[in-house]
Parts: structure tokens; sequence; C-alpha cells
């Protein structure tokens, strides 16, 4: 019986040691796993602790890298304001320099214009020479009808047409010149149609308009001593002349465009004489004019008239002041 007595408590302490020896062995399991666990997170530590140094290194150079770009972007903000404001200025600038240039364009071209009117308008000597010894011996004459002097208007602005009208007084010329005279005149007359810019496919009011319009710019009215008939070529050459010597320039420059012209002799009630230009025309569409409706009687075609007062320009063709003149003899450009 004592020896069942301490039998019990023998196992009971062999299973008490057995069970703290097997806490024991897990507890030492444990503190392995954790001390494992401690080291791995001492080197994951260690490696996060690494990067948040070379971060807030980065952070550090890119905060100033931004305070620099900062400082960057407001020095080109400014330069760019004053970028703006001097490509505004440049822009004004720019638009006065191409105003400046558009009116030293124009004035380019206008003097251009000139100096090829001025070459063209030119007459030389022997053609002038000419002109004195057509009026010598083919010109007006006291006993001459008012008939017969619109007629030798009408041959002068035929001549300068290309038209051969005084056969007998070529040869000096030629012999001079090494051409006709009507030749000379007839380059001199197409020059200046060409100049106006007027083309036989245009309506013939937009032909008569733009040569009215170049007479009255390029020709001026002067009265003569004399009263000597020129001709066309001279008074483009002189840029002057009176009633007449427009009536003959106007006269040969609609005929060189096609429209059928006659030079006419006007007389008004202080019997005063006038003249003016008569063109074949049913109308000047758009525009006020006075007319004959049949000139058969005066040695015209048969069919309208219309009076063309070449001093002034197409908007003025019909005034009291061309109403007062009645026509007492024509010559068309035949």
């Amino acid at each position: 019986m004592s020896r069942s007595k301490y039998v019990v408590p023998l196992i009971v302490l062999v299973v008490s040691a057995s069970l703290e020896g097997l806490a024991y062995l897990q507890l030492q399991m444990r503190y392995v796993e954790l001390q494992n666990n401690y080291d791995g997170i001492k080197v994951l530590y260690s490696t996060l602790n690494s990067s948040y140094h070379l971060l807030n290194m980065n952070y550090e150079r890119l905060s100033r890298e931004y305070f620099e770009a900062q400082s960057n972007l407001e020095s080109v903000t400014q330069s760019l304001v004053v970028l703006q404001s001097q490509h505004a200025d440049l822009l004004e600038d720019y638009g006065s320099l191409e105003k400046k240039y558009e009116e030293l364009r124009r004035s380019y071209l206008s003097l251009e214009t000139t100096h090829k009117i001025d070459e063209v308008m030119r007459i030389g000597n022997s053609l002038e020479s000419y002109y004195d010894v057509v009026r010598a011996e083919k010109g007006p004459k006291r006993w001459w009808t008012e008939q017969m002097r619109v007629n030798f208007c009408a041959d002068l602005a035929m001549h300068d047409l290309g038209r051969n009208v005084w056969p007998t007084l070529e040869s000096d010329y030629v012999e001079i010149a090494g051409e006709h005279s009507y030749e000379t005149a007839k380059r001199k007359i197409d020059a200046i149609i060409n100049i106006i810019g007027v083309s036989e496919e245009e309506p013939p009011t937009g032909r008569i308009r733009k040569i009215l319009r170049f007479i009255h710019t390029y020709v001026t009215y002067e009265r003569e001593i004399d009263d000597v008939n020129l001709a066309p070529a001279e008074v483009l050459g002189l840029r002057s002349g009176d009633c007449d010597d427009f009536s003959v320039l106007a006269a040969s420059l609609f005929e060189a465009v096609g429209i059928d012209a006659a030079v006419g002799l006007f007389k008004n009630e202080e019997n005063s004489y006038h003249s003016m230009v008569l063109v074949h025309l049913e109308a000047l569409a758009g525009y006020d004019y006075l007319f004959f409706a049949d000139l058969t009687s005066k040695g015209l075609e048969a069919g309208r008239w219309i009076i063309i007062e070449p001093q002034v320009t197409i908007e003025n063709q019909s005034s009291s002041w061309v109403e007062q003149w009645t026509l007492i003899a024509a010559a068309p450009l035949d």
C-alpha cells in the first residue's frame, strides 16, 4: 500500500513533466519562429529604411527642382508677357508697313503707268512736221465750207487709224522715218488703247466710259490762237487741245475699238461753234444721253446717233449745256 501511494504522484509528476517539456518544446519552436520573423522584419526594416532615405533624398532633390522650375516658370511667364507685348507692337508696325507698302506699290504703278503713257503720247519731230505739211497743203482754207472743215477733221482721225488719206505726202516721210506716217500714228493709237484696257469684247458703253475717262484724265482743254486742227497723235503729244481736237481724238479711239463714230460740228443761238462726237449706237446703257433718231441728211448711216461730249465723262453726257447746240455738219470715219 505504501508503494502505491508514491506511484500515482510519481506518474502525475512524470506526466506533468512531460507536458511541460512538450510545452517548452513548442515554446522553443515558437521562439525560433518568432526569432526568424524578427530577423526577417529587421531585414525588411533595413530595406525600407534605405528606401525611405533614398525617397527622402529624391524628394528633397525634386523639391529643389520644383522650386527651380517654379522660378523658371515665373521668369518665362514674365518673358512671355514681354514677348506678347512686343508681338502686338510688331503686328501694329507690320500693319503700318503693309499700308505704306501698298501706298508705295500704288504710287509705283501710277508712276509706271504715267511713264508708259508719256512714252506713248510723246510725238516725234518727224511726225509733227508731217502734220504741219498736211495742214499747209491739205488743211482748211478761208473759203472752205463748214462741211469741208469737219471732213478734214475726220481725215485726221482716219489717218491716225492707219488710213492712207494723203498718199502724195507719204514719200518724204517714208524716206525720213522708214515707214508711212499713218503706220507711226496707228501704232500710237493702238498703244493708247492697250493702256486704257479696252477691247471689242466688252459692251460699247464700257468702251466709251473708259475712253472718256482716259481723255478726261490726261488731256486738258486749251484754246488756240489760230484755230489749228490737230491730229489725234498731236493731241496726245501735247496733252491738250480745243473742242475739235478733243472730238478728233475721241472719234479715232472709238473707231479703234469698233464703235462707228463721226465728227460733228454744232452751232448755238449765239452763233458760237462747237465740236462733239456722234456714235452710231442704240443706247448708252445705264446713262442719260441725247441723240438723233436719223442723220442720213447729214451723210451718216441710218439709225440712232448719240451725242458724245468728249470733254466730260460718260456720267455727264446729258445736260442743258449739250442741249443748246444744233448740228450743222457731220463727217463719219469711213
